[in-house]
């Protein structure tokens, strides 16, 4: 039960700190749409489709090309007046001129220069198509390796790429791994890349290229966007010495001198969009989870405590339950030692009569034990001391009904004095103690008890009032944190959401 819960925190922590990578990204990529920069485009495709040989007849460079897997390094191409190989190096990508052969072995991953942990390799051509600010990046074919490491390569540049151009093989196009990357590249790029069918040279006379143009009409027809144009591809060839582009080459040059600002603009804010979309989705998802488990625990604590309150108010609680046991205990207290005490009272004075000095001691007597009653009560529940005033009223009650007690013909003064021998003085102890255990007592007990039943009354209330205001559970406090956190995070996300559909509609 423990690792799940580390779970749970760990995915919450791990969405959090998605929506802050996000919440950086989106802000950057907001940045980076009032900066002029290349406009890049990436060459992607399955390997040994003729990736390198479409670049080569494009802009007329000198990348390695063969019938086996060639590239397995990221080549960028931009322009230059003169045509030469660079390799950058480390993290500060140090510049140094190599020969093409150099090139071509790094490219290729030969030889003892491939084994430099960190370089690119670029080409300077004078393209008049790279002269408009583009830039070119050759990329390792798709499933050239078992464990992925070139699939993941190309796949960052694709990500920060303004347009694609997938190259596809004119034999063997069409498979569900190839339909499978259109849409993840459409979902990134916005649509924002062009199709190319390589390879004609292959295709055995027209009825082949006829079956090639359905099948492709029929993939590609979804995939694009207004701007480039619902489901656009060109046939090509890039053979050496059978080169045919198919007007390719043309198209690309006015696209790129015409829209090339308004793709890098949507693309950026599509591919943004989307990556954002992802995280506040998830965050939105993880946050409903919370809301729910929140309101769940919530309503436990609510059906708690409305149960403590009925066991409260039906004396099932351990304080109200304690305080009757204090009130059987005081209760069998009183009977056995207030007759005592005021007899041994009455008996110390030796009085003849129920004299100022004999009621004096009674009060006193009753006074004491009312107090002695008041202080253990609030020894045991201080929470109600402040109902003082009712123990008070209590000794007022045995100061009248001493009173009435001697205003009975037991007290008579009269009634005694023409004896003065001793068993008038035990007829006087006799007749007084059941005077006032007839009608002193009684009148003692019964506030006494209106005393006790205030009590519990203001415990109750007093122990309604602690479990009303107890302290919200560890649990429901830390999901309502990671809720904030969420909420908060999202908030932020939203905005610049707002920002990036608002700088994409300026350009409809």
């Amino acid at each position: 039960m423990g690792d799940g819960k580390k779970r749970r925190k760990h995915n919450v922590d791990e969405v959090l700190k998605n929506i802050q990578k996000a919440i950086v990204y989106s802000s950057r990529q907001m940045d980076l749409l009032k900066k002029q920069r290349p406009f890049v485009v990436v060459v992607c495709g399955i390997f040994s489709t003729g990736k390198s040989s479409l670049i080569n007849a494009l802009l007329g460079c000198r990348l390695p090309t063969g019938t086996n897997p060639i590239t397995k390094q990221v080549t960028r191409i931009w322009y230059g007046k003169e045509e030469r190989a660079i390799i950058l190096e480390g993290d500060r990508k140090q510049k140094a001129e190599i020969s093409f052969r150099e090139a071509e072995e790094l490219i290729k991953g030969q030889g003892k220069e491939a084994e430099r942990s960190e370089y690119e390799i670029c080409y300077q051509v004078p393209s008049e198509l790279l002269r408009q600010g583009v830039v070119f990046v050759d990329t390792p074919g798709f499933e050239d390796d078992a464990q992925g490491i070139l699939d993941e390569m190309t796949r960052k540049e694709i990500r920060r790429a303004d347009f694609c151009i997938v190259n596809f093989s004119c034999n063997s196009f069409g498979s569900k791994d190839e339909r499978k990357f259109l849409k993840q590249l459409q979902d990134l790029t916005g649509g924002n890349f062009v199709m190319v069918l390589n390879c004609s040279n292959y295709l055995n006379g027209l009825d082949a290229l006829q079956k090639l143009q359905d099948r492709a009409d029929e993939i590609l027809g979804n995939f694009g966007n207004m701007r480039i144009g619902y489901g656009k591809y060109f046939i090509v060839s890039t053979k050496a010495g059978q080169v045919y582009l198919d007007g390719f080459d043309q198209w690309l040059e006015r696209v790129f001198r015409e829209k090339a600002k308004e793709i890098q603009y949507h693309t950026l804010v599509s591919r943004t969009m989307g990556i954002v979309s992802k995280v506040m989705n998830e965050g939105a998802a993880l946050r409903d989870k919370l809301s729910e488990k929140i309101a769940i625990l919530e309503n436990k604590e609510k059906e708690k405590r409305q149960k403590g309150k009925r066991d409260i108010m039906l004396g099932r609680h351990g304080r109200i339950q304690q305080l009757h046991r204090k009130y059987d205990e005081i209760t069998k207290y009183f009977e056995m030692s207030l007759l005592n005490e005021i007899q041994a009272a009455l008996s110390k004075l030796g009085a003849k009569n129920f004299n100022s000095r004999a009621f004096s001691e009674i009060e006193g007597v009753m006074s004491s034990l009312a107090e002695q009653i008041y202080e253990d009560v609030i020894e045991n529940f201080p929470e109600t001391e402040s109902i003082y005033f009712s123990i008070a009223g209590i000794t007022m009650e045995i100061i009248k009904a001493t009173q009435i007690s001697r205003e009975r013909s037991y007290f008579d003064i009269d009634r005694y004095l023409v004896g003065a021998y001793e068993y008038y003085y035990n007829d006087y102890l006799a007749d007084s103690m059941k005077c006032i255990r007839e009608k002193t007592l009684p009148d003692f007990r019964k506030h006494m008890d209106q005393y006790f039943a205030e009590t519990e009354e203001y415990l109750k209330q007093f122990l309604c009032f602690m479990v009303d205001n107890k302290e919200m559970p560890e649990k429901i406090e830390r999901y309502k944190k990671y809720f904030n956190k969420l909420g908060d995070g999202l908030n932020d996300l939203e905005k610049n959401m707002l920002l990036l559909e608002k700088a994409a509609k300026s350009w409809e």
